[in-house]
């Protein structure tokens, strides 16, 4: 009888203290925060596991499609839960024009029969393509916690001056700029 009561009681501790160190934490944020932890998460995550599906069902036959979002989306989730999606189109621009400019150009050394024959044939492009496009996922992942960040900073900096050079024609002197966002 007494174990159910000391389990309980246990358990009723532990959720009364992580409910008392969330507390403080959940009354000093603002409203919208990201976790820069989170995003990070989100983009390794995201990239990480459709590669380990792919890898643990590979088959001759099977769609690129799974490897493809991990390729050039996956580093970007993070950066969309962070509210950066021109950090995030950066990246899938960057991957795709990276993996359309290796293909070509890898295939255009490829003359007559050669590529039928010889695999060697472009892998040097290839690979470093596939190396550049490597790069962009390790530096989205990587970033996606700063961009969450530069949210929360602008959440709680709403109002930020700026020292600008202004001109009216001729004359050009300094001048203060205001930018307010909502």
């Amino acid at each position: 009888m007494a174990a159910p009561l000391v389990r309980s009681t246990a358990i009723a501790t532990l959720l009364l203290a992580g409910t008392l160190t969330r507390l403080p934490a959940q009354s000093d944020s603002l409203p919208h925060t990201k976790s820069p932890q989170t995003a990070f998460l989100l983009s390794l995550g995201a990239t990480v596991i459709p590669y380990a599906i792919a890898g643990a069902t590979y088959s001759d036959n099977q769609d690129p499609k799974l490897a493809a979002w991990a390729i050039f989306f996956g580093p970007a989730v993070g950066h969309f839960y962070a509210g950066n999606s021109n950090q995030a189109w950066k990246g899938i621009g960057i991957r795709a024009g990276v993996a359309v400019a290796a293909t070509a150009v890898g295939f255009s050394s490829c003359t007559g029969n050669n590529f039928d024959d010889d695999w060697d044939c472009g892998s040097t492009v290839f690979a470093i393509g596939g190396l550049v496009i490597l790069a962009s996922d390790i530096y989205d992942i990587a970033t996606a916690g700063r961009s969450a960040r530069e949210h929360n900073a602008k959440l709680a900096h709403p109002v930020s001056m700026i020292m600008v050079p202004l001109s009216n024609g001729v004359k050009t002197r300094m001048g203060v700029g205001m930018k307010v966002e909502f």
